[in-house]
């Protein structure tokens, strides 16, 4: 993990992967700042994690025209969902018609903040109640890997993935 002006972020890649196999993940806020676009023209894919609130999904709409004006592939991931609702479902349609979306629902289970008070990723800790979080993770990587690794996305071979 490292910091980085976005504005300097080509330099930050060509050091973090000077193995072809070493993947990045760049995470970036979710509205302009000095250097976005660079940063967005630097990667391979754009994930957009979104929340299933109306103030998230109409915030979005400012992360979605960087993301489209980057002309990079992008999909989207739904985060923090609680367990056991609806809001899920009105927001996956909400998604679906903006661009694609992840098949997999990233919920708000205590398994993120346990891990984190012990500077852990759910995927690290092996205690039995974070096996849903840490499958949940999982399976959004495997998804996300074969998005990069797709044919689609040959013309940028393989860059760092930005989160935003």
């Amino acid at each position: 993990v490292s910091a980085s002006d976005p504005a300097r972020i080509e330099d930050a890649l060509r050091r973090t992967c000077a193995d072809p196999q070493t993947v990045a993940i760049v995470d970036c806020p979710p509205y302009s700042v000095a250097g976005t676009a660079r940063l967005l023209a630097a990667v391979d894919h754009i994930l957009v994690p979104v929340q299933p609130t109306m103030p998230d999904l109409a915030a979005m709409q400012r992360a979605i025209t960087m993301v489209k004006a980057s002309g990079k592939p992008f999909s989207f991931v739904l985060t923090r969902v609680p367990v056991r609702s609806g809001e899920a479902v009105q927001a996956l349609k909400i998604l679906e018609g903006l661009g694609r979306t992840a098949p997999v629902v990233i919920h708000d289970r205590r398994a993120f903040a346990r891990a984190l008070i012990e500077s852990s990723a759910v995927t690290e800790v092996r205690r039995r109640d974070h096996t849903k979080a840490a499958n949940e993770i999982l399976a959004m990587w495997g998804w996300l890997n074969q998005r990069i690794e797709d044919p689609d996305h040959a013309q940028f071979q393989r860059q760092p993935a930005a989160v935003c």
